[in-house]
């Protein structure tokens, strides 16, 4: 008779497994490698269509971004000036907002409409590296390449993307994207309250945007509606309006499921 053997955490597996593997004279090798497993064991528990649970999960704490995999917590930065962690679903990236130093004091006292304190940062969970991947522009003849914050931060359903809301008109924001290393950032659409598909009822509108855009009307005045939006820009149409029970309805109507957003 074959004797089942127990299957432990893979944490508390390896954490006996690498000082005999390299000995005690390299620890920080050691930690890393036991990082790296950590996170490669714990991607694999990630949400997926059958519901089941990550194991892993980002949260700041003194202005620090610290990281949770399965009982350990890893600290993954030191500057005091960290916020809003939001991990990928693929498990691979954290984005996150840093403070400029001496900015919040700056635009504190400044009399302007936009005034950034804030840059946009990424962390990859495979290497720990981190990097600043969206700096913000303050003035520009082309207000849609003006980035004055960073708000709303949502990735998309594969990981792949990074969606950002900014301060940019007096009456409306604008949507931006970027690829989660810092590559392709791009205007998206005009608005704001943005919220990304994460399920449909028929899965046709996964990874689709819902924005609240403000509107005029010919004859003069204007409106806000929540409207669809393609992941490229398209406007595929509008929703209702932005009242908290039309919100509800056609949330319910669709079927509807969001993605998690950072928490600026």
């Amino acid at each position: 008779m074959t004797k089942r053997m127990e299957l432990l955490p893979i944490s508390k597996r390896l954490h006996g497994l690498i000082p005999r593997a390299i000995g005690d004279s390299n620890k920080l090798l050691a930690g890393y490698i036991l990082f790296v497993l950590l996170l490669s064991s714990a991607a694999l528990a990630n949400p997926d269509e059958s519901g089941s649970k990550s194991l892993q999960a980002v949260f700041e704490k003194g202005g620090n971004i610290f990281l949770k995999v399965e009982d350990n917590v890893i600290q993954l930065t030191k500057t005091g000036r960290d916020h809003a962690p939001l991990m990928s679903p693929d498990g691979k990236w954290v984005a996150f907002t840093r403070e400029i130093e001496s900015k919040v004091k700056e635009c504190s006292v400044k009399d302007e409409w936009i005034c950034a304190t804030e840059r946009l940062w990424s962390i990859d969970l495979a290497t720990r590296t981190e990097r600043m991947i969206v700096e913000p522009l303050e003035d520009d003849p082309d207000m849609r390449k003006v980035i004055g914050g960073f708000r709303n931060t949502t990735f998309s359903p594969d990981g792949k993307t990074l969606y950002f809301e900014t301060p940019v008109w007096i009456t409306s924001g604008a949507i931006h994207a970027v690829e989660p290393g810092g590559k392709n950032e791009r205007f998206v659409t005009d608005g704001d309250g943005l919220k990304i598909v994460k399920r449909s009822e028929d899965g046709k509108w996964v990874g689709h945007l819902v924005v609240r855009k403000h509107k005029y009307y010919l004859g003069g005045g204007a409106y806000d509606w929540y409207w669809l939006v393609a992941p490229e820009g398209k406007e595929i149409g509008p929703l209702g309006d932005d009242t908290e029970d039309y919100v509800q309805y056609f949330t319910e109507s669709f079927k509807f499921e969001y993605m998690e957003h950072g928490s600026h």
